[in-house]
């Protein structure tokens, strides 16, 4: 993993985690936040690791994956730019679900933290807009989910689909996969 250190805080305005924030703002959260540059397969998050960071994909694809019974981890989803990764962990606290490698190069930002724990007076507004948008970005993926097992649901009760169930499930709700 490489970090860029000479990307001023302003230049992450349009990132959809900062909605809402001004210049001003995001120099509140830049002692938090680190452009780090991964390699393919280098781990971004390790299943199991407890870690409150999260991360937002600017560029490349991530691969999400979690260990199973058998040799091989089974693979939950493949995230695109503008992605939010480790969300569950930074608001819950709880360790990791999955583990997330980039396909080829990708580019993150990292969010120490989180702010939250660490409130002051001053960055207030800062922490909850942070915490909006992430709740938001849950939200919007909770109901994609509720979505597609509506569907799933339909499909099992009309019998109208010839794969196994498991595989229909899977391939219904991998790629909103919270972790």
């Amino acid at each position: 993993m490489k970090v860029r250190d000479d990307i001023p805080p302003h230049e992450y305005r349009d990132v959809i985690m900062f909605e809402g924030l001004d210049d001003e703002h995001l120099d509140t959260l830049a002692p938090h936040l680190e452009y780090r540059i991964y390699e393919e397969g280098e781990s971004i998050v390790e299943e199991g690791a407890c870690c409150r960071d999260m991360y937002v994909l600017l560029d490349g694809r991530v691969r999400v994956t979690r260990s199973s019974d058998g040799p091989d981890p089974v693979e939950l989803a493949v995230v695109e730019p503008e992605a939010i990764l480790g969300e569950l962990g930074f608001v819950l606290g709880t360790p990791r679900s999955a583990t997330a490698r980039p396909d080829e190069g990708a580019h993150l930002l990292h969010l120490a933290g989180p702010p939250r724990v660490e409130r002051r007076r001053d960055d207030d507004m800062v922490a909850c807009q942070l915490e909006h948008n992430v709740l938001r970005s849950l939200a919007q993926r909770q109901y994609a989910l509720n979505d597609r097992l509506s569907e799933v649901i339909e499909d099992c009760e009309r019998g109208s689909f010839e794969r196994d169930d498991i595989t229909h499930l899977r391939d219904k709700l991998d790629e909103h996969w919270s972790f």
